[in-house]
């Protein structure tokens, strides 16, 4: 059967056709299906942080395909600088675990191609959303990133292209 979707928020009607995205509070450990499982830019806090080590167990599920959505987002309210600091904790836990980081990135490619230099992955890194613009530096397939369009996962199921 094969896999219709990388990434959606909702629960699927076939739990094996998408990998689910969800943040620690939403998952559980008995559920069939795939999960991405981390903390999206919008809903981190101090107190997330500090109970993130409890919840990165997780990740090292075999449901459990991806890290994330985890991502910059200078719209946000969260502040910039945690969100920086807590997308460094998940580059580290996808490394760890050996499973590819979905990205969300709003406003940041400048900051997320510095990380993914500085860090240089070996996981992939799978930009979620992702809607080529001018405002994109440089040409993007020099980044090595993996590019998600739900746009194009609507139309043509699930691609993604370099």
């Amino acid at each position: 059967m094969p896999l219709l979707d990388i990434h959606t928020h909702r629960t699927p009607e076939n739990p094996y056709q998408a990998i689910r995205s969800c943040r620690p509070e939403e998952f559980s450990p008995d559920a069939k299906g795939y999960f991405s499982i981390g903390i999206h830019p919008w809903y981190l806090s101090d107190k997330t942080v500090e109970e993130a080590d409890r919840w990165k167990e997780f990740i090292f599920l075999p449901q459990v395909v991806a890290v994330g959505e985890a991502g910059l987002d200078k719209l946000a309210d969260t502040p910039f600088p945690l969100q920086q600091e807590f997308l460094i904790r998940q580059i580290g836990w996808a490394e760890e675990s050996g499973k590819p980081l979905i990205l969300h990135a709003v406003r940041a490619t400048a900051e997320l191609i510095a990380l993914k230099r500085q860090n240089n992955p070996s996981v992939p890194w799978i930009i979620h959303g992702f809607r080529e613009k001018k405002s994109w530096p440089g040409n993007i397939s020099d980044t090595d990133f993996i590019f998600h369009s739900e746009k194009i996962t609507r139309k043509m199921r699930c691609t993604m292209f370099p």
